[in-house]
């Protein structure tokens, strides 16, 4: 950056030396008041930014950062000690290194250090490479980013320069359709107004274009004057709030405050958005590199455990001291047994060392944890992520989840989670563009008390004959109504190459109300900055915009200051949610018709908007307009000021009328709703529409059920009063009386009271109820309404589709982004995005469950081999007087985690215990996940005790058949390393069958595998005990040729497998789980077995009743039952 700046510098005019003395003098004071700050000068931070204009030095002097991107995580030098360091960080890798050093003590270990050191360095380099290759492809990245060409303005004329080499004041050039590289404020515009269209689709993901603004003092420069300019913009230190810019611009460094420029975000554009319908901008640079907005919204994901996790890692704590118990009690006896026969197994002890005999009491301690040490599976985690990545990656490539009429494919964004999918409780959806289609059509309005688009024969406004005859006599109330339609927006008209119009916005609403105005012969034909152009009834009308009062989730409203350009009338023009207008209405009684239209447009479904207006005098606008001017260029708490600055003039409104969007259930919705509740789901549904419209959808969409209206139990109450306690209270015992039949409904303002003060109350409640609906609600009170029901302790899964559902999102166990109308917020927050809301069923029954279940199964089955082994080891000890002598050699410890017992578990990813067509016909089946049946503590305990039981079987039968009284044919006496091959060959064989017959779902590559591992087995046995360097020289050769051999192996087989195989067959025929009752009906049985009568068997037998059910209704004609 310094070699760019002072090349820079060198040239610069002489109009640099004010600007320069005064950086100066700006920065003595700070540096001034610095020493006087009582803990360092380097703790004392400027309250804002100052940027200077084609003053390279002054900017250089604060520090800032170039325009280079860096989003690696790794630098060439610091890779291999910061991954070990992050590797280290997990207390599994640190237990597993301290097992790897105690086996370098020679003294105690019982086995070849490699059966650890190997393991672990291949975990360490599996998880290395796959974060060099991750780093790798964002260096990439990084680095045709920074090397992109960039036009700046120095030295009075065009520069190229690269991306990387921009730099805080500088002025940047850019032509249409080209990226942003920096964050600007723009100074001057092609356009003579000032006036410039963003594509903003890399930031928010909205592929509407966004109008900006250059302000009337920077655009009157022109691109010579750009050369000679001098000011300064005053800003916030970078910070990640990309709609938010409270700034000033000072025209000159010593210009006084009553001349400061009020900048926002309108005078922006930040990095990685495009322009666009604009041949040229000039713009300020303020914030580069890693500064930008952009850049300052950078995080790493959110790091979610699932559920699956968590008691993965319980199980891992209690086989941690279930191993330190064995290690005291066989250490301690071990040692015991060694002192007893000191001097009858002499040449056993160790070598005296009287001064240290807490050395030799702890030889044997240190040697059972070291033989103890592969009860924890040290391959379980990489197992686990190479799963969870093949699980993510298939919900990607499912083209039953593919939108093709949106040509959205679904796409997981996290990794890690999938099997909390397969288990989720609750799931918290939002209505507009979630359940809806977020395709707004402008349906029916009441304007001045009358009604219009519902009449006998009349189901929309656009074919009711009264309102076009009013219309066509130039009613003045009807086309002042559709003229605040056509005005009171920030739509942007754009003109085709064929002559017609049509309209971008960000909201489908909006969007909405103008093409209906359009319709009606109310045009809006040009808008920029400063103006508004319509044609009504093909006379054209130009309008001055003075301010916007925008939009935001609080305020629910928005309103624009406008000056008829013929006439100079200054009107201002409001629409919002009925309660925000009406409450600032003139006189609220003149409302009294239009609210009982509001009412019958709610229970249609229809989302309502109230049209509001009156006029404005010139006095009464220029003194507001000094107190807008004054809290616009606040910079803190400029939004509060504003808002207070906005309540002064939105009052005493004229009611113009009101409304009706329809916006049509999505496809399936009601279907996939029936369904999920049928799957045993609680669905939540947070929208910020009035009561009637929820009530109506939530009946429409199957939410709840159009009969128990009569049963809905509506919260309601007044701040702090114990009203609210009583009425949750008094709704408490009847849900009690008859859970699940009830609908909980909550609006915004009485929720705020209810979570801060009867938070448990409430809860209780809702769990007792069918379904819950919160309308009315705000973005941040969605969050805390997921946080509630988390902290009841159940699964959360939240949906949504636009900005405003960021925050239960991410707040919630699952995230669900619907790509609609409303950009990519949401699909970027989420942990995964689909293109409609009736993908979700097969999401969660089909991707959920199987990720769940298999998860369930690999985890227990790495604990189980790992178990398995360590057991026998200490079965073993019984005969080996507790001396801790490990029973197999180092080479088959080895090679059994890594090779033989790990690889073919991981193709368990691919198993189907059921079928997709049988579990999407029964959702019931995903109860099982609710529930936990596939992973608890009971399902721990049957592999811990299988693997207690099998060890003891494979140690008694191999010592019995190869015992040491046995020998071979040859005449030889059992040696140790043929008597632990047979075990050995035995325990893999038994890995082998474990994984094959609790295999459901067999492909090509679980046979590959599973019975490839055995051919592997028996081949790499053969190569190593050619090998003349190795104790084990010929052994197998010897095993190979001896009958006995395969019989022995066979024998110990059968009788460790045969029990557990009748327990199997005992449980499946009795007391069947549900999956397997389906199982059986998969291979041609019409109902459960015969001889069961579990809960699962009736479970079924309701299902089909209600599947039967449901299907007579639908076939029934109208008015029959």
């Amino acid at each position: 950056r310094g070699g760019g700046a002072h090349a820079h510098a060198h040239t610069r005019t002489h109009t640099h030396t004010h600007a320069h003395t005064h950086a100066h003098a700006h920065m003595a004071r700070f540096r001034g008041l610095s020493r006087l700050w009582p803990f360092g000068s380097g703790s004392m931070v400027a309250p804002h930014r100052l940027v200077y204009a084609n003053d390279p030095l002054s900017n250089e002097e604060c520090g800032y950062p170039t325009n280079r991107v860096t989003n690696t995580k790794y630098s060439w030098w610091n890779f291999i000690p910061k991954n070990l360091l992050e590797q280290f960080s997990l207390h599994i890798n640190r237990y597993f290194l301290l097992i790897a050093l105690l086996q370098l003590w020679h003294e105690i270990t019982p086995v070849d250090p490699l059966t650890t050191w190997g393991p672990l360095l291949f975990v360490f380099t599996v998880s290395g490479v796959k974060e060099a290759y991750d780093d790798w492809g964002r260096y990439q990245r990084d680095h045709r980013a920074n090397r992109r060409r960039v036009t700046v303005l120095r030295d009075g004329k065009r520069q190229q320069v690269m991306c990387k080499d921009v730099l805080v004041g500088d002025i940047v050039y850019v032509i249409q359709d080209e990226e942003i590289p920096s964050d600007l404020v723009v100074l001057v515009s092609s356009d003579p107004s000032g006036c410039l269209y963003l594509q903003t689709a890399n930031l928010d993901g909205e592929t509407d274009f966004k109008v900006r603004q250059c302000l009337p003092g920077t655009q009157q420069l022109g691109e010579r004057g750009l050369s000679n300019f001098n000011g300064v913009v005053e800003c916030a230190h970078p910070n990640p709030e990309i709609y938010k810019f409270e700034s000033c611009l000072r025209m000159s460094p010593d210009a006084d405050p009553g001349d400061y420029l009020a900048l926002t975000h309108n005078q922006t554009i930040l990095q990685a958005t495009h322009l666009k319908n604009t041949d040229w901008v000039y713009g300020l640079a303020v914030y580069t590199g890693n500064e930008t907005k952009v850049g300052m919204n950078k995080r790493d994901p959110p790091c979610k455990l699932t559920k699956a996790d968590t008691f993965i890692n319980q199980i891992a704590i209690f086989i941690f001291c279930f191993q330190l118990c064995i290690v005291v009690a066989f250490g301690l006896t071990g040692s015991l047994i060694k002192e007893g026969d000191r001097n009858d197994l002499w040449y056993l002890v160790f070598p005296d060392r009287e001064d240290d005999r807490w050395y030799e009491w702890s030889v044997i301690p240190l040697r059972f944890l070291l033989l103890c040490s592969f009860m924890i599976p040290i391959s379980l985690k990489v197992t686990l992520d190479v799963v969870k990545l093949f699980y993510s990656k298939i919900i990607s490539w499912d083209l039953l989840l593919y939108d093709a009429e949106g040509d959205i494919p679904a796409t997981a964004n996290s990794t890690a989670i999938s099997e909390d999918l397969g288990q989720i409780q609750f799931i918290l959806t939002d209505k507009t563009g979630t359940l809806t289609e977020n395709n707004m059509v402008f349906k029916k309005c009441s304007i001045q008390s009358t009604l219009y688009g519902h009449s006998v024969g009349v189901d929309d406004a656009h074919t009711d004959a009264n309102l076009q005859g009013r219309i066509e006599r130039n009613d003045p109330h009807i086309i002042d109504f559709f003229r605040v339609l056509a005005l009171c927006n920030t739509v942007v008209p754009i003109r085709n190459t064929d002559g017609s119009l049509s309209y971008r916005s960000s909201s489908p609403d909006e969007e909405a109300l103008v093409r209906a105005a359009s319709k009606f012969g109310i045009e809006l034909v040009r808008r920029d900055m400063n103006t508004v152009e319509l044609t009504v009834c093909g006379v054209r009308e130009e309008y001055e915009r003075l301010q916007v009062l925008e939009f935001s989730s609080d305020r629910k409203r928005m309103s624009v200051l406008l000056r008829n350009s013929d006439t100079q009338e200054i009107r201002l023009y409001a629409k919002g949610a009925d309660d925000k207008i009406i409450a600032r209405l003139r006189d609220e009684e003149d409302a009294h018709t239009t609210q009982e239209h509001l009412e019958l447009f709610a229970k249609l479904g229809l989302r309502t908007l109230v049209i509001a207006g009156r006029s404005v005098d010139s006095a009464e606008y220029e003194e507001w307009q000094a107190q807008f001017h004054e809290a616009n260029t606040a910079l803190d708490d400029r939004q509060g000021m504003l808002a207070a600055v906005y309540e002064t003039l939105e009052r005493g409104l004229e009611l113009h009328g009101a409304t009706a969007i329809e916006d049509k259930l999505q496809e399936g919705v009601p279907a996939t709703i029936r369904e999920l509740r049928d799957a045993g789901l609680v669905f939540w549904m947070l929208t910020g529409d009035k009561y009637a419209t929820a009530v109506q959808i939530a009946i429409s969409c199957n939410l709840m059920p159009s009969s128990s209206e009569e049963h809905l139990l509506r919260v309601a109450g007044e701040g702090h009063d114990e009203s609210l306690g009583t009425c949750i209270r008094a709704h408490y015992k009847l849900a009690t009386q008859r859970p699940k039949e009830y609908t909980v409904i909550i609006e915004g303002h009485v929720l705020t009271p209810v979570l801060e003060h009867h938070k448990l109350a409430f809860s209780l409640l809702c769990r007792q109820a069918n379904a819950v609906i919160c309308c009315r609600v705000t973005p941040a009170q969605k969050a805390l309404v997921v946080s509630m029901v988390k902290e009841s302790g159940s699964m959360t899964l939240a949906i949504g589709d636009g900005g405003n559902d960021v925050s239960m999102i991410q707040e919630a166990h699952i995230g669900v982004g619907i790509v609609g109308k409303e950009g990519l917020q949401a699909a970027r927050a989420a942990d995964y995005s689909l293109g409609k809301f009736r993908y979700l069923k097969r999401l969660m029954l089909v991707h959920g469950r199987y990720s769940y279940h298999r998860t369930a199964f690999i985890a227990q089955y790495c604990f189980y081999k790992s178990l398995f082994i360590c057991m026998i080891q200490l079965a073993y000890s019984f005969m080996s007087n507790f001396s801790g002598v490990s029973f197999f050699n180092s080479f088959s410890l080895m090679t059994y985690n890594v090779i033989f017992t790990g690889l073919p578990v991981v193709f368990y990813a691919l198993d189907k215990d059921v079928s997709e067509e049988t579990v999407m016909a029964n959702p019931s089946i995903y109860r099982q996940g609710q529930k936990d049946k596939f992973l608890n503590v009971g399902t721990f305990s049957s592999w811990f005790f299988r693997a207690t039981f099998q060890a003891i079987a494979v140690i008694v039968f191999t010592l019995a058949i190869y015992g040491p009284k046995w020998s071979e044919a040859s005449g030889t006496p059992m040696d140790y390393d043929t008597v632990n091959m047979v075990g050995y060959t035995t325990v893999v064989m038994l890995q082998t069958l474990t994984i094959a017959y609790e295999t459901n779902y067999w492909t090509i590559y679980n046979h590959l595998v599973t019975w490839g591992v055995v051919v592997v087995f028996f081949l790499v046995y053969l190569i190593y005990t050619y090998l003349p360097s190795f104790a084990f020289y010929m052994v197998m050769i010897r095993l190979y040729r001896d009958p006995s051999f395969w019989l022995a192996v066979i024998d110990t087989t059968i009788a460790a497998q045969f029990p557990v195989l009748a327990m199997k067959y005992v449980d499946f025929q009795y007391f069947p789980q549900y999956h397997q009752i389906l199982q059986w009906m998969e291979h041609g049985y019409s109902s459960p077995l015969p001889r069961s009568n579990s809960k699962s068997s009736l479970l079924l037998e309701k299902e089909e009743r209600e599947k039967g059910t449901r299907t007579n209704e639908q076939q029934s004609p109208a008015g029959c039952a």
